[in-house]
């Protein structure tokens, strides 16, 4: 349950306000070939290369990937393959269609802002989107030289904002880099988990209590001033939870 007063919100960039609509994920894509390269980590590789500094491109990034695993990702065909998913791709990034209505809302009560795990190209998107406008604070790892969990990125947020940790809660839909980074820096989280789609990361498992838009986020937060509503939202189980009391119940049938 969130906890008031609340006076600033960070968000995530992908898979909370936006997402490749690509029928083939090129990030997914780019974790695939990394596995069958032998990484043991693809997604840490991944990030540590291509989302710590400013790239020009996605070849350049693939490289970066390529010298720190100390081997190809692919070869010939297979390589150009990659690399054009990537570039056509690109071209269908889009922010979710209720990001930018529920942000002018909440801007009217908080302040905004994102921390986001990125790469510094392909993002023409997100910077001619009208809901970066009403962000005060970006927080991009790609500029920042650090990524989510580490707390750095959190303390300058609430730093640019002159807002206590306590006061900011954090939305973002990774367990790990956006709930738990967040909560150790004393920020308050709640993870959303967007319907799958084309999304390159999804969390299974409702344990937490996830939103699933931002309207649900909203409904959160305007319970914390309807002591009433705050009442109901404690007492009622979660989708979730509701969800695996309906599939065991059919169980025992």
């Amino acid at each position: 349950m969130l906890l008031s007063p609340i006076r600033a919100i960070a968000f995530d960039l992908w898979n909370t306000l936006a997402a490749c609509t690509s029928a083939a994920n090129p990030m997914v894509r780019l974790l695939e070939a990394a596995r069958a390269a032998g990484a043991a980590d693809p997604g840490r590789l991944l990030a540590e290369s291509t989302m710590r500094r400013p790239l020009p491109g996605i070849a350049e990034a693939v490289r970066e990937m390529e010298n720190r695993l100390g081997r190809p990702l692919a070869r010939g065909e297979e390589r150009a393959r990659l690399l054009a998913l990537w570039e056509r791709a690109c071209g269908l990034n889009r922010v979710f269609d209720d990001v930018e209505p529920v942000l002018r809302r909440l801007r009217e009560r908080y302040r905004l802002g994102l921390i986001s795990n990125t790469q510094s190209f392909d993002m023409e998107f997100w910077r001619r989107s009208p809901a970066r406008g009403l962000m005060e604070v970006e927080i991009l790892s790609c500029e920042e030289g650090a990524l989510k969990p580490d707390r750095r990125l959190f303390e300058r947020f609430a730093a640019a904002l002159g807002v206590a940790p306590g006061h900011i809660l954090m939305v973002g839909d990774n367990s790990d880099d956006d709930i738990r980074g967040a909560q150790a820096a004393g920020f308050q989280a709640v993870r959303i988990r967007r319907p799958p789609a084309t999304l390159s990361h999804r969390e299974s498992g409702d344990g937490d209590s996830p939103i699933e838009n931002l309207e649900d986020l909203e409904r959160r937060l305007g319970a914390l001033s309807d002591p009433a509503a705050r009442s109901r939202e404690a007492a009622a189980p979660s989708r979730g939870r509701r969800r695996g009391a309906a599939a065991a119940r059919k169980k025992r049938r």
